[in-house]
């Protein structure tokens, strides 16, 4: 158990797209929580594979939930998630349908698949709109959490109130789903010269050494599946910046909130594990890389560097070009001929 000072509006926001399995383990351990005040936003980013109705049907009490074998879920547990869950549905553009305040869980089906910062904005906008809501905790669908840790990050930031700090978002500590006991990572370091990210703590074993808060001081940005963000930052420096579709969002958010005196805080307590890219195909082997995952981790260094250090664009350039080289050495012809065509349609 987890004493908060106050129990304070949360809207927790998760974005699915084509990943029903992932996003049901995802809300089996979210409705499985100890706070009492939250609210699960699910958005999904126009699937049209059944997603929706799976969800629905989850919520109903009515599909049955196979958990996948030797997931951290198993161990986290202490009960089953208590079926039916009343919810409201909203089809983006409509009515809401069964709306109610006392509902914690809004499915909202999206009209269409702009990625992940239009995505998770839609459900931003949903919970803001509400007029009670205090934190957003944008947590990616590929990830199983503790029953702890969303008290302990609004905890956290309490915390940091009472010392007079003004923390825009909070990060957290993240662990492998397949390998629970090592770090996937606590955050990362960001050259803004090369427009490169650097993940501190990946592939470490964890033994503790990162439960501290103190560790925002050495990171630059949280990772991207885990945002607790407070809703006076959103209000201050605005939603995410749309135009990455994947990747960098984090990294634009946190330069912008720091523009306008707003610092990065860090949680180390609980436990988030992650799938690390089971929707965008992202991995630390570079031959297992999908297409997606590649073209966007490097495309986007040109426009996050365009949006925030136009000033640097040429060594952003330089980075660019490196990182085609490095395809066509390592073989992979096809990514390094989409970038070159991208390139020459975008700047």
């Amino acid at each position: 158990m987890v004493k908060v000072v106050i129990q304070e509006r949360v809207y927790i926001i998760v974005l699915n797209y084509k990943n029903l399995t992932d996003t049901i383990e995802c809300l089996e351990s979210l409705f499985l929580i100890d706070y009492g005040n939250a609210v699960v936003v699910v958005v999904d980013n126009d699937s049209q594979d059944g997603s929706i109705e799976g969800i629905q049907n989850w919520a109903d009490g009515t599909c049955g939930y196979h958990m996948p074998k030797s997931s951290p879920l198993d161990e986290l547990r202490t009960c089953f998630v208590k079926k039916p869950l009343k919810y409201t549905y909203i089809k983006e553009g409509c009515e809401p349908i069964g709306a109610s305040l006392e509902q914690k869980l809004v499915i909202i089906a999206g009209n269409d698949n702009r990625g992940y910062a239009a995505g998770n904005n839609k459900g931003v906008r949903y919970a803001m709109a509400r007029g009670d809501c205090k934190y957003v905790w944008l947590l990616n669908n590929d990830t199983v959490v503790d029953r702890y840790v969303l008290s302990y990050q609004v905890k956290q930031m309490q915390t940091f109130s009472m010392a007079e700090r003004q923390i825009g978002i909070l990060g957290h500590k993240l662990n492998y789903y397949y390998s629970p006991d090592r770090i996937q990572a606590i955050g990362g370091i960001y050259n803004r010269f090369m427009a490169s990210a650097k993940h501190l703590g990946e592939g470490e074993l964890d033994f503790g050494q990162y439960n501290e808060s103190c560790q925002d001081k050495n990171i630059d940005y949280p990772i991207g599946a885990s945002l607790f963000v407070n809703v006076e930052f959103i209000k201050d420096v605005g939603l995410l910046t749309e135009d990455y579709f994947l990747y960098y969002e984090e990294i634009d958010w946190v330069v912008r909130g720091k523009r306008r005196g707003w610092e990065l805080g860090y949680c180390g307590a609980g436990k988030i594990y992650h799938k690390e890219g089971s929707s965008a195909g992202s991995s630390m082997n570079a031959n297992k890389v999908g297409y997606l995952s590649d073209f966007y981790s490097v495309a986007n260094k040109l426009i996050v560097t365009r949006n925030l250090y136009p000033h640097l664009l040429p060594f952003a350039a330089i980075s660019f070009l490196l990182s085609i080289v490095n395809r066509l050495r390592r073989g992979h012809f096809k990514k390094a001929k989409n970038l070159i065509i991208w390139n020459r349609r975008r700047f």
